[in-house]
């Protein structure tokens, strides 16, 4: 593994650190949205990062270009 696990405590803390005034990305999702739904998606996100971690691919929609 090339990175250590990451929690679901941490991707929480992560997501309700975005400022609320940061525009929407490509997915037009705002901060706000993003944050009332954490509870929901905080389990994926974990599990897809810590696979992404464990095996070493990394999807292309989630690569900078």
């Amino acid at each position: 593994m090339f990175c250590c696990p990451v929690t679901p405590d941490e991707i929480a803390r992560i997501i309700h650190k975005i400022p609320n005034n940061k525009a929407p990305g490509n997915d037009n999702i705002n901060s706000k949205i993003l944050k009332k739904v954490s509870d929901v998606i905080v389990g994926p996100l974990t599990y897809i990062f810590n696979l992404s971690f464990t095996t070493g691919v990394v999807p292309d929609l989630l690569k900078l270009k």
